[in-house]
Parts: C-alpha cells; sequence; structure tokens
C-alpha cells in the first residue's frame, strides 16, 4: 500500500476557518497554507479510534465508501478528543486521497460510482443533548481529478463532531488491517470485535447481529446466516488480523437468540484506554426503560441469559423489580462497552454486592440505588 498521509494545512477562506488534508499519495497536489500540530504520523502499524455513535450509523457504507471513511478517521486522529468541550469548531474540513489508497487498479468507473455514492450519503443520528434527531449528508461537496488520481470531499460543518468526539466511546483497531479486508461483512464486524478485545468476548442478541450487518431480511435460516455472512467474515478477520475469533450460539429453548464471539488478540501495538460517558449510559437507561413493558421485559430476559453464573433465584430477584433490576441495567450497559474484563464477577458484584477481589481498580462499580450515579 501507498505511503500515506502528509501535513494538514489551515486556511482562512472569508470568515471560514478551514483544515485541509492532504494524503503524500497526491504528489501532484500543492502543500497550502502552514502545516499545523495535527499532523498524524503514520506507518503500517497506524491505529484509528472510531467513534461508537459512528460505528453505529455508519453500517450501511459498502466496502469502497468505508475505506474512504477510514481514511477520513486516520487523517483526523490527532483532532479527536475524549473531552467533547475540547473540540475545536471548524467550519469545514477537506480532504485529499489517491484512488490507489482505495481500489487496486484505475476503474475509472467504480470510482465516479464511489465519489457520487458518498456525496449523497447520510446518516442519522439523535443528538441526545436536546433529544433531537438530525439527518445530514457527510460530504455534500466530492470531486475526482481523473487526470490526477484525486479524489477530494468537503465535510458538511454539523457532522464534524461526530468524527472527533471520543466522550462516548471508541473503537481502536489497525488502519491497514482494516484497509486490506475485502468482504463487507469482515469490514463492518471488525470494529465490534476490536472493541471488546479487553473483555475476549462480544456478546449480542441474533436480532441485533442482523441488523449491524443488514441481514434483518436475508438469511432467515440461521444455517444460511452462518454460512453466508459469519464464517466467510471470521475467516477473513482470522486470517488477515491480529485477532482469532470464534463464534457460539446462545440457545432459548431450541431458538438460537444470541451469539458469543471469544476473541484473542496478539498485537503488542500500544493504544489509548477506551472511555465511557455516564451521561450515556444515563441516556441509554432512559431508553430502555421507556420501553413498552413487552418490549422491555424480552430485553430484560434476553440480557440475562448472557450471565450464565447468575441463578435462577438471582435473575427471579432481577426480574421482580426494583433497586435490583436498577442495577443489573446500568451494569449490563456498562459491560456493553467493552470495559470489563469479567461480567459475571462484575454483575454479581454491582447487583448483589458479591466481592470480586480480580476486578481491576479502574472499573466502574455501580451502586444498588436507582440514582443513575457511579461510584
Amino acid at each position: 500500500m501507498a505511503k500515506i498521509s502528509q501535513d494538514p494545512a489551515v486556511q482562512e477562506r472569508g470568515t471560514q476557518l478551514t483544515l485541509d488534508f492532504v494524503s503524500t499519495t497526491v504528489s501532484s497536489y500543492p502543500k497550502p497554507g502552514k502545516p499545523t500540530p495535527a499532523t498524524v504520523p503514520h506507518s503500517s502499524n497506524t491505529l484509528i479510534r472510531e467513534p461508537l455513535l459512528l460505528l453505529e450509523i455508519t453500517k450501511n457504507f459498502s466496502l469502497l465508501e468505508r475505506r474512504l471513511y477510514i481514511l477520513v478517521l486516520r487523517e483526523l486522529k490527532n483532532l479527536q478528543k475524549i473531552e467533547r468541550e475540547q473540540i475545536q469548531p471548524w467550519t469545514e474540513l477537506r480532504f485529499q486521497f489517491h484512488y490507489s489508497e482505495i481500489i487496486n487498479g484505475h476503474t475509472n468507473a467504480s470510482i465516479k460510482a464511489l465519489v457520487d455514492k458518498i456525496r449523497m450519503r447520510d446518516i442519522s443520528w439523535t443528538d441526545h443533548d436536546n433529544q433531537t434527531y438530525k439527518s445530514v449528508v457527510i460530504f455534500p461537496e466530492t470531486e475526482y481529478q481523473r487526470n490526477k488520481g484525486t479524489i477530494m470531499l468537503t465535510m458538511y460543518h454539523k457532522v464534524i463532531p461526530l468524527f472527533l468526539d471520543l466522550s462516548r466511546g471508541f473503537s481502536t483497531y489497525q488502519l491497514e488491517l482494516a484497509l486490506a479486508l475485502t468482504s463487507d461483512y469482515a469490514q463492518v464486524i471488525y470494529p465490534y470485535i476490536a472493541r471488546f478485545r479487553k473483555t475476549k468476548v462480544w456478546r449480542i442478541s441474533i436480532d441485533e447481529f442482523r441488523r449491524i450487518v443488514r441481514a434483518e431480511d436475508k438469511y432467515k435460516n440461521f444455517a444460511h446466516l452462518r454460512q453466508n455472512v459469519i464464517d466467510p467474515a471470521l475467516a477473513q478477520i482470522n486470517a488477515m488480523t491480529d485477532y482469532k475469533v470464534k463464534v457460539k450460539t446462545k440457545l432459548q429453548g431450541r431458538a438460537i437468540i444470541g451469539l458469543e464471539f471469544s476473541i484473542s488478540y496478539t498485537s503488542t501495538l500500544t493504544e489509548p484506554e477506551e472511555v465511557v460517558s455516564k451521561e450515556d449510559i444515563a441516556q441509554q437507561l432512559d431508553f430502555i426503560l421507556g420501553m413498552e413493558p413487552t418490549a422491555a421485559a424480552d430485553y430484560v430476559a434476553r440480557e440475562l441469559s448472557y450471565y450464565s453464573s447468575l441463578t435462577q433465584d438471582q435473575k427471579n430477584q432481577i426480574l421482580a423489580g426494583g433497586e435490583k433490576l436498577m442495577s443489573f441495567l446500568r451494569a449490563n450497559l456498562y459491560v456493553q462497552t467493552g470495559n470489563v474484563n469479567n461480567p459475571d464477577a462484575y454483575m454479581a458484584e454491582a447487583v448483589f454486592h458479591f466481592k470480586d477481589k480480580g476486578r481491576k481498580s479502574k472499573e466502574l462499580v455501580y451502586d444498588a440505588q436507582p440514582t443513575g450515579r457511579v461510584k
């Protein structure tokens, strides 16, 4: 793969502050303006950080779109912040890449189609700060210069904070490996596997997994889902990345209700510690409490099924409601962030106050009171 990235440069166009990111593969493009400290050094071991909100709302991207999106994340790495208030309000961000970073061979039709498609691609999310649902186009202006092989993107200013905000958690993974994946499904699943590398297990309901891989209306038979989606994706991830992943099913009677991915990780690369926002967990808890009673009961029963160490009596105590149910819901949401090394022991402590001497001190412990507070 070609060497990538160079110094971004700040320019002021009228009263608008913009930031240019120009890949070193774009050798013929003049480097404008003065380089800024936002420079990201790149190597074959470059790690990128994908905010969890973006991971959720970009799942419909095609293979080539996601490669382009990953390159954008690469350029923004040193602008991303864990503290939301530190994010600078850029009016415009502009990116330039050479087609060779995205596709092998100079296939003009494919590149033109990609540029057109990503220009029309919109994303939707709920802004929890003011409870507003938003839907916007990410790159309203795109350009492909055939004679230079250059793809140019301009990012809409209202989506910039989504790419820079790490306060609600993020998945960290290796750039070169993510770009090397050639399966749509492998590319979608890979960041989730990376997200749960610390706990070494990723538990997910079968319905949620279908939604993530965009297979709600395909492969209704699980055998077909496994044959066409799960097994090929894991085979590529196991062969081409630093992860070795196995999957087993979770049954309720004879019905498959969930999947459990066991994850081993062989890389020695260092990476920043992920964070979880207490406010974001509180918002997710409010959403769960606002469910219809039947849907809420199904959700709790399904999530309880993943904790094999809980006795039936303990599960019944949680299902009875009250403080134990609230403690379970909060702790379960934190387990889902991927920052708990032993989910069963953590849940026993959070809900029933059973101490586990092996718990790392950095892990949060939710109190049993229904206040949303975290110790």
